[in-house]
């Protein structure tokens, strides 16, 4: 459960493209042990968020603090080291590495060079899928495993928090079940989590508040519960790009 702590906290951000504004003024928190959920259509400027958090995308605006400190320009690698993490939308695994080494890779990008296989058990505990196929390609994992295995990568790293980038993408029903319910079980460890998700059943039911962007704007905001009661929350969803 979240202590009330702001563990992250963006103000008044601003993302663009040339002349294309991604990200128009969002202010959000996430307290330390909660997961909050990031809604809205496809092109709504939420990745661009997320993006612009771990400053891999053009911030023209505002603020980002972690932890206590500003990591507003801050190198990616730093904000990783720092114990904020991505898994990125469309996995991102290394095709032609294999399943244990791209979580060895995940250890590396948060500075844990002392990683180890008491480290990679855990992850292959909590993703039994990826246990049996520690010695294989990533890249002929299919689809659900390389979601798993990308969790299980910002995982190696022991982070403070982790931003999830559609994890349900592209995924089969099933699969989708089975990447949220290990989702659930980080919450129930007291993960933090800022997760953008177009499913919004699946995004509301491992959250404790959501925020509906549009056209790159906060246009709705509440409890998991207030969201998902709520007969507007399908207009973020006809046309918001």
């Amino acid at each position: 459960m979240a202590n009330g702590a702001p563990l992250l906290e963006v103000s008044d951000l601003n993302v663009a493209y040339g002349a294309v504004r991604a990200v128009r003024g969002v202010s959000l928190s996430v307290a330390e042990g909660e997961v909050v959920s990031l809604l809205g259509a496809n092109g709504a400027g939420k990745s661009s968020l997320l993006n612009a958090i771990m400053r891999l995308a053009p911030k023209t605006g505002g603020r980002v603090t972690f932890d206590g400190r500003d990591i507003t320009d801050m190198d990616p690698e730093r904000i990783a080291a720092a114990g904020l993490t991505i898994v990125f939308e469309g996995r991102r695994v290394f095709p032609k590495l294999s399943v244990s080494e791209n979580l060895l890779l995940g250890a590396l990008a948060g500075r844990r060079r002392g990683a180890n296989g008491r480290d990679q058990g855990r992850i292959y505990e909590m993703f039994p899928a990826l246990a049996d196929r520690q010695s294989q390609l990533a890249g002929t994992l299919s689809g659900g495993e390389q979601q798993m295995l990308a969790i299980g990568r910002a995982l190696m790293s022991k982070p403070k928090m982790v931003l999830m980038d559609e994890p349900s993408l592209g995924l089969a029903p099933k699969i989708v079940d089975e990447v949220f319910e290990r989702i659930e079980r980080l919450k129930a460890e007291g993960m933090t989590m800022l997760i953008v998700e177009q499913n919004v059943a699946m995004g509301l039911s491992v959250a404790d508040r959501g925020l509906v962007l549009s056209s790159g704007q906060v246009v709705q905001q509440g409890t998991a519960a207030e969201l998902a009661a709520s007969d507007s929350l399908t207009d973020a969803y006809v046309g918001g790009s």
